[in-house]
């Protein structure tokens, strides 16, 4: 799948095949785990570390056109990804109250021939900290009361280390690729089912679920742009005073804060 961008809501991805030109990529990985099960505590506890290593991974070139493009290939840098970290899995069970806890510390790095003048640079999926809870709560036998909550480290991404004037133009200076990294993510979910049968062994079971996404409406930063100041009209702000006045503003992009929604659930 060929898609230079980092949104899950862009319709310009193509697949393409290999090709004399396009090898195909190649994984391997290798991992080592425990689990164990504490029948009294009715606790499991899980572990693994991991290692993998990729070849033949896509990247591409800088703004790269990847859409209704003949000469796509020419569009594509061919490299090495390896990954590593740790997982642990923490699952317990209280009666009425259960739940399990996660945490993943993995990186992500890529070498790239053609860019980043050839060095290591993180790659695109490198999030070292991933903290996940998740509880369920049953204080009746026809209402269950669910909260989840995820954290983790934000995406990277490459930022301007600095601007050029150049024919009346502010034009962007990139430096390192994948150099920042978007603020943390943090997100609460909310929900309560209600199971309309009373009895559990008739045909026809429904229930019905009140959930709310993103409960604290938490900021989550999906992308920066760094745009031009409008001033009247709307038009783009033109300088009088180039030593205190910015032609150029950063700006965040958020994804959806608070997303209540009411599910009816009708099973045979």
């Amino acid at each position: 799948m060929i898609s230079n961008s980092v949104s899950p809501f862009t319709p310009l991805e193509v697949w393409l095949p290999a090709s004399p030109n396009v090898e195909p990529q190649v994984s391997l990985q290798w991992s080592l785990g425990y689990l164990k099960f504490f029948e009294q505590a009715k606790m499991e506890i899980s572990a693994a570390v991991y290692h993998k290593k990729m070849d033949n991974q896509i990247d591409y070139d800088g703004h790269a056109q990847t859409y209704v493009n003949p000469l796509l290939e020419g569009e594509l840098r061919f490299g090495t990804t390896r990954a590593y970290g740790f997982e642990f899995l923490l699952k317990k069970d209280f009666g009425r109250l259960n739940g399990w806890m996660a945490y993943n510390y993995s990186r992500v790095f890529r070498q790239t021939e053609g860019l980043n003048d050839g060095n290591i640079y993180r790659a695109f999926q490198d999030r070292p900290h991933d903290f996940s809870l998740f509880l369920n709560f049953q204080p009746k036998k026809r209402v269950l009361y669910s909260a989840y909550w995820t954290s983790y480290s934000g995406s990277t991404f490459t930022s301007p280390i600095g601007f050029l004037d150049f024919n009346n133009q502010t034009v962007p200076v990139f430096g390192e690729r994948n150099n920042d990294r978007l603020p943390a993510y943090h997100r609460l979910d909310l929900s309560v089912q209600f199971k309309l049968n009373k009895d559990e062994t008739q045909r026809y079971q429904h229930n019905l679920t009140l959930s709310v996404n993103n409960f604290l409406a938490h900021k989550n930063v999906f992308a920066v742009k760094f745009n031009r100041i409008q001033g009247v009209n709307f038009k783009p702000l033109i300088r009088s005073n180039f030593l205190t006045e910015d032609q150029l503003r950063t700006t965040e992009v958020y994804l959806v804060r608070f997303f209540p929604s009411l599910t009816y659930r009708f099973s045979i």
